[in-house]
């Protein structure tokens, strides 16, 4: 019988001897949604890290799990995964916690991050959720937001399905505003 890894889909081995490279980068993906749930919950009374657990598939959890020397079952049902996920939020979150060490939260991530909190909270503008959460993670040097104002000008990168990450309007023959990072929105979200 073939030793088959329900994680990474190869063989030789179980989940629980797995050492495949991405299963490092979902511990620090998840760190990193840590740093956010912390904002979130200081901002919006909102629980981001239980939002981001949800989306994670079984041998995801499984993985974290093993990773961390927590227990889950081979096939937990519903319950199991929610209870396993309980244990999860304060294990990454920052309660009860002496300190906490926030690492570097790339530009485009950030971005993603704030699209994802205003798309689910509704509250502020995805510019402004940006510009708060960037004040929290270390940045390499100082960035300024220059914001260019333009009307009426094409884009030849933008086709019809570009739509203001803000508002959701198609900004293809709108007035725009371009941030020197690229991003382009449309002009009455910004102002």
């Amino acid at each position: 019988m073939k030793t088959h890894c329900s994680y990474c889909n190869q063989e030789g081995h179980f989940i629980n001897r797995c050492i495949h490279p991405n299963r490092e980068i979902l511990q620090n993906n998840i760190k990193k949604d840590a740093i956010i749930h912390l904002y979130c919950m200081e901002k919006f009374k909102f629980n981001f890290l239980l939002y981001k657990l949800n989306l994670l598939t079984v041998p995801e959890l499984r993985i974290i799990a093993y990773k961390n020397n927590l227990k889950i079952s081979n096939q937990p049902n519903k319950k199991e995964i929610q209870e396993y996920i309980q244990v999860l939020i304060p294990f990454f979150s920052f309660e009860n916690k002496n300190h906490i060490y926030i690492p570097y939260i790339e530009n485009d991530l950030l971005w993603d991050y704030a699209t994802d909190i205003y798309r689910i909270t509704n509250n502020k503008t995805t510019l402004t959720i940006y510009t708060d959460i960037i004040k929290i993670s270390p940045r390499p040097f100082c960035y300024h937001i220059f914001m260019d104002l333009t009307y009426t000008k094409i884009h030849p990168y933008l086709n019809n399905d570009h739509k203001c990450a803000i508002c959701f309007e198609s900004i293809l023959n709108s007035d725009t505003c371009t941030l020197n990072c690229e991003h382009v929105f449309c002009t009455n979200c910004i102002s």
